[in-house]
């Protein structure tokens, strides 16, 4: 049956975005939604909305999935005053029988899947409980994405959304934030200051697939991740940006990673080279130690062995005349969510 035969009532989609808990943001990003300096998905940018019309039949009891209500309808955000609204073509309509049941989910950001161009792909989407988002992370930190994922949204109806047409969209962060900051040992900050000529993270699983399932005992989405090295790039490295790392005050930004989530190996190892230059009084430059590169292996040095999606990880390491000291420290990142209104009057 062709969904705009069975369409009575408007369902235009109307979006509004919030983090209820702020994480730290990142410089030169086009797409992450940080809760501090972005805090809706950003003007311009776009959902993938996925909608499967089941007639009077549950979610639970179909067999096979097909999204030919919506399949991939791109849907374009425009923020204000931490609000946005979306927009989409052509405007679908609710089912004229009353019964009929429709189910949603969403993706951020928007791709068009047939050439991949962010290096997002979602595969198996004729059955959601099969579904899987595939991503192949970018090589510079500054292009990375903010991958989320929605919650499914099972066996609506027009009069479930209190007959105002309101669907709502849970997001989940779904890659895992990797913050690294640099100070200077505090016995040293008087005297002496720190330059960072280059510093990478080596080692890392550069690609994987995110098998979404409903968890019935704690009524959630889980996510779980089969990570895997991008063909030929198992010694990807990834090149922080040294002139934050050379700020070396207590609330620098630092650099942000936007991973994988992975088990830690002994070959993810973060390496830095580095000038500590003695300065007088006066701040005048008096001798100094060029050239100094040490090696970090993340996983013998911290308490940390694995990276969960939708987790924060920061890395503080302390530089000096001594080896380098690290602190690692884990935290949610904006795990509330993301709530989305899928709005539509009725056209009666």
């Amino acid at each position: 049956m062709e969904s705009e035969s069975i369409l009575a009532n408007t369902l235009s989609m109307d979006f509004s975005c919030y983090t209820s808990k702020a994480t730290t943001s990142r410089a030169n990003s086009n797409y992450i939604v940080d809760g501090t300096n972005t805090t809706t998905i950003p003007s311009g940018n776009s959902i993938g909305v996925f909608s499967f019309y089941q007639g009077p039949t549950k979610w639970d009891d179909i067999t096979s999935h097909v999204a030919s209500f919506m399949n991939n309808q791109k849907m374009v955000a425009k923020a204000l005053n931490n609000t946005v609204s979306f927009t989409y073509s052509p405007t679908k309509y609710w089912p004229s029988n009353p019964n009929d049941k429709l189910s949603f989910f969403a993706y951020y950001p928007w791709n068009n899947l047939s050439n991949g161009s962010q290096d997002i792909g979602v595969e198996n989407i004729e059955d959601e409980s099969k579904m899987c988002l595939r991503l192949n992370v970018e090589d510079n930190p500054s292009d990375q994405v903010d991958v989320m994922l929605s919650d499914l949204i099972k066996d609506k109806t027009y009069q479930d959304t209190n007959n105002e047409g309101k669907i709502d969209f849970n997001f989940h962060h779904i890659l895992s934030f990797v913050n690294i900051k640099l100070i200077i040992d505090d016995n040293m900050k008087s005297i002496a200051k720190l330059k960072v000529n280059s510093a990478m993270i080596s080692g890392l699983y550069n690609a994987g697939t995110c098998h979404p399932s409903y968890d019935q005992s704690s009524g959630k989405t889980v996510f779980t991740w089969t990570p895997y090295f991008k063909t030929g790039t198992s010694d990807q490295q990834y090149v922080l940006d040294t002139s934050a790392l050379s700020s070396t005050t207590s609330n620098q930004t630092g650099n942000i990673l936007l991973m994988v989530p992975q088990q830690l190996s002994t070959n993810v190892v973060f390496t830095i080279n580095y000038d500590i230059i003695f300065i007088d009084n006066n701040g005048n430059e008096k001798y100094k130690y060029t050239n100094n590169e040490q090696n970090v292996v993340l996983k013998n040095t911290g308490n940390i062995t694995d990276w969960l999606p939708g987790k924060k990880y920061t890395y503080t390491f302390t530089i000096g005349l001594k080896p380098i000291k690290m602190d690692a420290t884990t935290d949610e990142w904006s795990n509330s969510g993301y709530d989305t209104d899928v709005s539509g009057p009725s056209t009666n």
